[in-house]
């Protein structure tokens, strides 16, 4: 397979917000922040951090359309199943 195109749009991305020694975001605020934030893809790591997710862009979709096209082919010869993407 060929290696990607070399984009580095995104190189400031992820980014880990991390929080001070004894606060942790729980999954209920993390929810709500989250619910604040619709725009903006957050991620919560188990140690309660929380990391900026950089939109798919150019590279991620890239990356992503070659994932599911090897998926999908993989899918049709063996016959036991399909492929779809991961939102509806």
């Amino acid at each position: 397979m060929a290696a990607a195109p070399s984009w580095n749009v995104f190189a400031p991305f992820p980014r880990t917000i991390r929080m001070p020694p004894g606060l942790r975001i729980g999954p209920d605020l993390f929810f709500k922040i989250r619910l604040l934030n619709r725009d903006t893809r957050l991620e919560r790591t188990a140690s309660g951090n929380i990391i900026v997710m950089p939109p798919a862009g150019l590279e991620g979709s890239y990356w992503s359309g070659d994932l599911f096209g090897q998926l999908r082919a993989w899918a049709r010869r063996d016959g036991t199943g399909v492929a779809t993407g991961s939102r509806p």
